[in-house]
């Protein structure tokens, strides 16, 4: 390993891994997040055997991070439109998460400059420490639930191996065996056309929200703002409203 590399959890990669909560989580897609004003983040589909999840990070001074996993609810399409008015709460695993903003949203994946809108709903629990996403992707409804992490609880981040991780992404998704193999470092020119036919429907079927990929909010406020329940608030400092949720913009700015 080069003594030169400075991993940064803002600028990981397709391949990288981490160790999280007694797991190695590997990089399998790279996402970024409009916020409003001038704010973004980015955000990492990550998966450690077949456990899938999310982690976003947000830099604005203070590093800030979120880890989630899709989650399965009923929800209505009617309780979660443009203009409608959401549900009041939302009840997971026992405890209730009320709601506390909306965002009208985008998404991206690191490999398509097409910015996808969708909106977005926030709910907390009683202590502002967890949450559930809700978003409405064209009248396609999906939910997250997630926590903060700290950047200490990340660590033994490395580069790795993309081929990996295309040839997970294509088995997974198509049944398909991969043109790479640890033996083969550079494919045939016939393969690797084939290979970028494939990766191309694959990111256009993959770039979608919570549980099509990713999630990315983008609002007037920007999220995790101005959390109105009680209990404690993200820490991080920073922000007019303190911690994550302070006023301003996403993640506290």
């Amino acid at each position: 390993m080069s003594s030169s590399f400075d991993p940064k959890l803002t600028a990981l990669k397709l391949g990288y891994t981490f160790d999280y909560n007694l797991k190695t989580w590997i990089v399998e897609e790279v996402y970024h997040y409009k916020w409003g004003n001038n704010f973004s983040s980015v955000e990492y589909k990550i998966y450690s055997g077949d456990e899938e999840a999310y982690l976003e990070v947000e830099d604005d001074g203070i590093l800030k991070l979120l880890f989630s996993k899709d989650i399965d609810l009923y929800l209505s399409p009617t309780e979660f439109t443009a203009y409608g008015t959401p549900k009041k709460t939302i009840g997971y695993k026992g405890k209730t998460y009320s709601f506390n903003e909306k965002f009208e949203s985008q998404a991206r994946n690191d490999d398509d400059d097409y910015w996808e809108s969708f909106y977005l709903w926030d709910y907390f629990d009683s202590e502002g420490e967890e949450f559930i996403s809700v978003e409405n992707w064209d009248g396609d409804i999906e939910a997250c639930h997630g926590h903060k992490v700290d950047e200490l609880e990340i660590s033994s981040i490395l580069p790795g191996d993309p081929n990996r991780v295309r040839d997970r992404n294509l088995k997974k998704k198509f049944g398909y065996d991969s043109t790479f193999s640890e033996s083969e470092d550079n494919p045939t020119p016939v393969k690797i056309i084939l290979f970028m036919v494939i990766l191309v429907v694959f990111i256009i079927l993959m770039s979608r929200g919570c549980g099509r990929g990713t999630y990315i909010h983008t609002g007037h406020g920007g999220r995790y703002n101005n959390y109105t329940g009680g209990g404690s608030s993200w820490t991080g400092g920073g922000g007019s409203g303190g911690g994550f949720r302070g006023g301003g913009g996403g993640f506290g700015k």
